[in-house]
């Protein structure tokens, strides 16, 4: 499951951002257009290495009507069509392998969203912003996550951001590539959460996703941007196989049937 692309990037951000927006009666256009520049780690039992970077820009826009197309402009110059699913909007690179090809792919300047052949929002990208601090978990955590019985709540811990993270998040994904889990923003200075139990499937595989966001809020022309940089580590584990055994509340109820049934016996021959 290593290498995959998170789909967790700019979730949360389009929730938050649509959160504060005015909705005007009458208006159409858009309302948020980002983009994230992504670093990625993959850790495993021999530590954390680097795996590749990828590109993510979405945003969302008034009514799914708006805009038949939505067009991302950059450097290069080149132009990639975005892919609308009713309001919102998003294009997504595969994973590159190889950083100064990604760095020469997505350089410094202006990316713009194109909506009916006019620039709606322009974002200028001008150096890159990540985190120093390689998102880690402990090797502890890392050990307790392997063969998780999904019905027990373990503590996860991990390293704390530099000073560039404005918030971090701890996310799960299934062998899809769907988030299972996820934390949400957490303040940058927090390094311990507890995984609830039973939200997790037993004998199936998962990974994690542990990531530092740095990311710039302005606004172009009317429409809310973020710039975020963001690095994440990713590391698979999968939860042990269900066991047989009865849940303690089953047992209760199979013992007290029990006893009823021999008392009635009981009082039968007395």
């Amino acid at each position: 499951m290593g290498q995959h692309v998170s789909k967790v990037s700019g979730v949360w951000i389009l929730r938050l951002v649509g959160m504060f927006c005015l909705v005007v009666p009458g208006y159409a256009g858009m309302v948020t257009a980002n983009i994230f520049f992504n670093q990625t780690y993959t850790q495993t039992t021999s530590g954390v290495s680097f795996t590749g970077d990828y590109f993510l820009a979405n945003g969302t826009m008034q009514t799914p009507t708006d805009f038949p197309t939505v067009i991302l402009s950059y450097p290069g110059p080149n132009f990639v069509p975005t892919t609308i699913n009713g309001i919102d909007f998003s294009y997504q690179t595969g994973l590159f392998t190889d950083d100064t090809l990604f760095h020469n792919s997505f350089s410094p300047g202006s990316y713009d969203f194109v909506g009916n052949a006019t620039t709606q929002a322009s974002i200028s990208y001008t150096q890159d912003l990540y985190d120093t601090m390689v998102p880690t978990l402990t090797a502890a955590s890392f050990n307790r996550l392997q063969n998780l019985d999904p019905t027990f709540s373990p503590t996860i811990n991990f390293n704390l951001p530099g000073t560039a993270t404005e918030f971090t998040t701890f996310s799960i994904l299934d062998s899809s590539g769907n988030v299972a889990y996820t934390t949400g923003p957490l303040p940058n200075t927090i390094r311990t959460i507890v995984l609830p139990a039973n939200i997790l499937l037993p004998g199936s595989q998962y990974m994690f996703d542990l990531d530092f966001s740095n990311q710039m809020m302005a606004t172009s022309m009317g429409v809310s941007t973020i710039q975020g940089f963001d690095v994440r580590t990713n590391g698979d584990f999968s939860t042990a196989a269900g066991s047989a055994i009865p849940e303690p509340t089953v047992l209760t109820l199979l013992a007290i049937g029990a006893v009823i049934i021999g008392l009635r016996r009981r009082s039968r021959y007395d």
